[in-house]
C-alpha cells in the first residue's frame, strides 16, 4: 500500500505541519507501507530530511495563481500560494502515478473541496488539523486538541460515518517520542538544565528574548542547550551568544527526544513541539507566537500542563520572572511532568498508522469451545467495570448463555484473531431495522489499541451477513470514557442515548 502525504513548509507556515506527516509516515512505513510526500513549498534541509527518512518525494508545478477566492471559507487559504483546484489536480495525478490508497493532508489552506476532488472509489482522504475552522469531508481527521469536548467541533464540519481521531493520544509523533523513559536526573544537585527551542524558522524573533532572559537567571552549574533552523536568520549571533554563555547551540538537531529528556525547564514556542515536551514530561514556558496556538497553548495552561506567555508580554523581564518561579519550585514541575504524560504516550502516530494501514484480522464464529475463554475474559476486572453487569458470572449463568446465544438467529458472537493471536470479541444482536453492538479486547490484548480495527471488521462482516440492517447501535455507560472515543473515533455520532453509524 502506497500512502500519499501533502503538506508544505516556510517562513510563514513554519514546519510543523510536515514534521507532523513525518511522523505519521514513519509509523506507516514501520508497517510495511511506502510513503509519497507532495510539497510545493518546503525548505531543502527538510526536504532531505523527507528522503533521508527513506521516503519519496514531488514537488508540484510553480503558479502564479493564489487560493484567495477561497479566503471566506478557508482562513489560511492564502498559504497555498496557488488555486485549490490546480492543487487537486495536481495532487491527484501523482497519487495516480504511485497508486495511493489514501492522501493525508495537512495543510491549513485546504478543505472539503480539495479533499473530495482528490478522493476517488479506490482512494480515501486522511486530513490532520488542529484548528477545526473549516469544513472537511475525508474519510478520517485526526486533531489531538486539548478540548473539553473535542467531538462537538467537528459536528458541523465533518461528513458523517467520517472516522474522529480527537484528543492528545492521536498527537503524532516520532518514535523516539513514543512510551518515553522517565526523566533523567540532573547531576550536580541543584544546577538546572535548560532548552530554548522555537521551531526550525522562529520567525518571531524569540529565541533571542529566551536567552538573554534565562542568561539573567542562571546560576554556576546550570546549562542550557538551544536549538535553531538552520535558515534562522540570526543563528550566526545565536551562536556566538551560546559560546559566549558557555551553552551548546544546535542546529537542525534530529535528536531533540534526547535533549528533551536531559532537560529540567524548556521554553519554546506553543506550535506542535507542545506534544513533544508533554510525551516527555518536560515543563515549559510556551510562548504564543502564532493567533492559531493561542487556544491550544492557554488551554494546557488551564490544565496546569505548562506555563503559557503571549509573546507581547513575554520580555526578559516577564521570562526572568517566570523562570525563577520554576526554578525554584521543583514540586509544582513535578506535577507538570506527571500531568503531561498521562495526557500524551507519544504513540499516536501508531494509532492513526493503523487506521491508513489497519492489520489484518480474522473473525470466526465463537463455538462452544470457546466457553472457558469467554467465561475467564468476561469475568476480568476491568471488562466487568465497563458492562452493563457488573458482577462475576458463575460457570452455569454463563453456560445458559452462550447455549441460548449460539442458537438465536437474531445474534451473532464472533471471535476476532490477528498474527498475534486472539484479540477480542465483538457481539451484534439484530433489530427490525439495526444491529446492536458489543465489544472488548481479551485482557491480554487490553492496552494494544486495536479496538477500533475489531470493530471495523465486525463491521464489515455484520454488514454482509445481515444487508438489510442498516444501521448499527451501541449503548455505552456514562462512564466508559474509552468505549465512547472507540465509536466516535469510527464515524459513530450520538443520538437518543446511542451511539450510531449508518452502514448501508
Amino acid at each position: 500500500m502506497t500512502v500519499l502525504f501533502r503538506a508544505d513548509a516556510s517562513a510563514e507556515i513554519g514546519t510543523g505541519h510536515v514534521m507532523r506527516c513525518l511522523a505519521l509516515a514513519g509509523a506507516v512505513k514501520a508497517l510495511g507501507e511506502e510513503c509519497v510526500f507532495v510539497c510545493r513549498d518546503i525548505p531543502r534541509l527538510l526536504a532531505e530530511r523527507i528522503t533521508g527518512d527513506g521516503h519519496s518525494l514531488q514537488f508540484l508545478i510553480p503558479t502564479d495563481g493564489d487560493n484567495t477566492a477561497k479566503a471566506a471559507e478557508v482562513p489560511y487559504a492564502h498559504w497555498l500560494k496557488a488555486p485549490w483546484r490546480d492543487d487537486a489536480v495536481e495532487t491527484s495525478e501523482i497519487a495516480d502515478e504511485v497508486g495511493a490508497q489514501w492522501i493525508v493532508v495537512d495543510h491549513y489552506g485546504l478543505d472539503a473541496d480539495w479533499e473530495q476532488a482528490v478522493a476517488t472509489v479506490n482512494r480515501n482522504v486522511a486530513a490532520m488539523d488542529d484548528l477545526a475552522d473549516r469544513r472537511h469531508a475525508a474519510a478520517l481527521v485526526s486533531d489531538p486538541s486539548l478540548v473539553a469536548k473535542p467531538h462537538d467541533r467537528y459536528k458541523v464540519l465533518t461528513s458523517p460515518g467520517s472516522q474522529l481521531l480527537l484528543g492528545p493520544r492521536y498527537a503524532a509523533l516520532r518514535s523516539e517520542f513514543a512510551d518515553a523513559p522517565p526523566r533523567l536526573p540532573a547531576p550536580g544537585g541543584e544546577a538546572m538544565r535548560f532548552l530554548i527551542a522555537f521551531g526550525a524558522v522562529d520567525a518571531a524573533g524569540m529565541t533571542r528574548v529566551a536567552i538573554e532572559a534565562l542568561a539573567a537567571v542562571v546560576e554556576v552549574g546550570d546549562h542550557a542547550h538551544v536549538v535553531v533552523g538552520a535558515a534562522h536568520e540570526g543563528r550566526a549571533a545565536i551562536a556566538g551568544r551560546c559560546a559566549e554563555l558557555g551553552w551548546t547551540c544546535h542546529v537542525n538537531s534530529f535528536r531533540m527526544g534526547q535533549l528533551m529528556a536531559a532537560t529540567d525547564l524548556a521554553i519554546g514556542a506553543g506550535g506542535s513541539m507542545v506534544w513533544e515536551r508533554m510525551a516527555m514530561g518536560l515543563p515549559t514556558i510556551a510562548i504564543i507566537v502564532a493567533d492559531n496556538q493561542r487556544d491550544q497553548v492557554n488551554e494546557a495552561a488551564r490544565l496546569s500542563l505548562l506555563v503559557a506567555m503571549e509573546q507581547a508580554d513575554a520580555s526578559v523581564e516577564a521570562l526572568k520572572t517566570q523562570i525563577r518561579s520554576l526554578r525554584s519550585n521543583s514540586g509544582l514541575r513535578e506535577k507538570m511532568s506527571a500531568s503531561c504524560r498521562r495526557r500524551v504516550d507519544g504513540r499516536g502516530a501508531v494509532r492513526i498508522a493503523r487506521r491508513l494501514a489497519p492489520c489484518p484480522i480474522k473473525l470466526r464464529p465463537a463455538t462452544e469451545a470457546d466457553s472457558a475463554d469467554l467465561l475467564e475474559w468476561r469475568n476480568h476486572e476491568f471488562i466487568r467495570m465497563v458492562s452493563h453487569n457488573t458482577e462475576m458470572i458463575s460457570p452455569e449463568d454463563h453456560a445458559l448463555w452462550l447455549t441460548g446465544t449460539l442458537s438465536n438467529p437474531a445474534r451473532r458472537l464472533l471471535i476476532g484473531s490477528d498474527n498475534d493471536g486472539v484479540l477480542g470479541v465483538v457481539r451484534f444482536d439484530k433489530g427490525p431495522s439495526n444491529a446492536e453492538v458489543s465489544i472488548y479486547l481479551a485482557p491480554q490484548r487490553l492496552g494494544s489499541g486495536l479496538g477500533p480495527n475489531l470493530l471495523m471488521a465486525g463491521e464489515a462482516a455484520m454488514a454482509e451477513h445481515w444487508p438489510d440492517a442498516p444501521e448499527i447501535l451501541a449503548e455505552v455507560l456514562p462512564t466508559n470514557r474509552a468505549s465512547k472515543d472507540l465509536f466516535l473515533s469510527c464515524g459513530y455520532r450520538y443520538s437518543s442515548g446511542f451511539y450510531r453509524k449508518s452502514v448501508g
